[in-house]
């Protein structure tokens, strides 16, 4: 009985791990007026604690560049973007009043 439950509970966490390393959530976006668009994306890690946090950035001919902000960051509902187009900087707030900026 005992050997049973210990491998439901193993199944059990397996099984939510595997969701959560799939799921990939969009947090944030913002676009130039140029067509350049920007995606902040969040997806478990793998680890038992952390989230990666990318932005992702897809130019106006579609190439894409993903720049990762934090491997190793909390889990958010949303974070607030700023977009400085005369300089061509994006910048993300992330928790613990950090903030990371990218260039394009």
């Amino acid at each position: 009985m005992r050997l049973r439950h210990c491998f439901g509970i193993i199944l059990t966490i397996s099984i939510a791990a595997g969701y959560l390393h799939l799921m990939e959530r969009t947090i944030g976006t913002i676009a130039t007026a140029d067509g350049d668009s920007f995606v902040v994306t969040q997806y478990w890690n793998g680890g038992l604690d952390g989230f990666i946090t990318d932005l992702v950035h897809t130019d106006l001919h579609g190439r894409v560049t993903t720049h990762t902000l934090d491997a190793d960051d909390d889990r958010y509902r949303f974070v607030q973007l700023s977009m400085d187009e005369k300089n061509r900087l994006i910048t993300v707030k992330l928790s613990g009043n950090r903030s990371k900026s990218v260039s394009f």
